[in-house]
């Protein structure tokens, strides 16, 4: 066990070396409870690194019938710079400034992280989104929650840098009923906590059974099996003084990687408290 205090220089690192790219990005969002779709489009997010201290970042949606945007509350253009963004307290989006909520951005060293709304507040909407680069493909997927605190729309971004279409994802836009990953996993675990204290565990194990057992005893929780082998349960509905957590894990099957990713995010009191990523492998590549 590992432990040590990032400092906001790192975090930027973490976030830019692993998701500064120009990706191709299919988004669906659901209504959560039924799966109905609500709304699927193509994507272009660009995210540049103009030197060492300054970021650009812009979402281009291109839609079914051909229109395009890419200016907008969703869209940006947004700049950072790295010393007014990035602090004790995490990554701030520039959005965030202008409009004034308190979310906030954590990663770790493989880019892998989390943008969420630091508290649930009354009457107010809240969100979170969880990040997983792989290389040349990465995903995103986040719930928002409604003023009255119940979750209103569930989101899958799907992204390659490679082509459109995707050499990896799908463009599937039904919620599945079950997908095969079966078997022991043992792998790292990163958790972040909202001071920056990171933590490292070695040979941590992980088994989808024990998973779902545990997320399908919580009456509030929902599970939702997601397209290319994406799972996530979060829950139904949240208020200020919930201590609750929310999980998301993907099972990585391209060319010889075989890998089970989760990531994490926990809060106490409606207070955003850490965020734990787990990489594991089947025991046979046992790491």
């Amino acid at each position: 066990m590992d432990e040590n205090k990032i400092t906001p220089a790192q975090l930027w690192t973490n976030y830019t070396t692993y998701n500064c790219r120009k990706w191709l990005g299919f988004w669906t969002k659901w209504n959560p409870h039924t799966g109905e779709v609500l709304d699927s489009f193509d994507s272009i997010r660009h995210i540049q690194l103009i030197d060492d201290s300054r970021m650009k970042h812009q979402n281009t949606f291109i839609y079914k019938d051909g229109s395009s945007k890419n200016t907008g509350p969703m869209n940006g253009p947004w700049e950072y710079l790295k010393d007014r963004d990035c602090d004790e307290h995490g990554m701030i989006h520039p959005s965030s400034r202008k409009i004034g909520n308190d979310a906030r951005a954590f990663f770790v060293q493989n880019g892998g992280g989390t943008w969420t709304i630091m508290r649930v507040k009354e009457k107010k909407i809240f969100f979170f989104e969880l990040f997983f680069p792989d290389h040349f493909k990465r995903f995103s997927n986040g719930v928002q929650y409604d003023a009255e605190g119940n979750a209103a729309r569930l989101t899958l971004i799907r992204e390659d840098n490679r082509s459109r279409p995707s050499l990896y994802w799908s463009k599937e836009i039904d919620f599945r009923k079950d997908f095969d990953t079966k078997g022991e996993f043992y792998g790292t675990e990163i958790t972040l906590s909202a001071n920056l204290i990171q933590l490292t565990k070695t040979n941590c194990h992980w088994n989808r059974e024990y998973w779902e057992k545990q997320h399908r005893s919580d009456a509030n929780k929902s599970v939702v099996y997601l397209p290319d082998k994406v799972m996530t349960s979060f829950p139904a509905r949240v208020h200020p003084s919930l201590s609750f957590h929310v999980k998301v894990f993907c099972h990585y099957t391209e060319g010889d990687q075989n890998e089970v990713r989760e990531e994490t995010i926990y809060f106490e009191n409606g207070a955003f408290s850490h965020f734990k990523q787990g990489i594991y492998f089947p025991v046979d590549k046992k790491s």
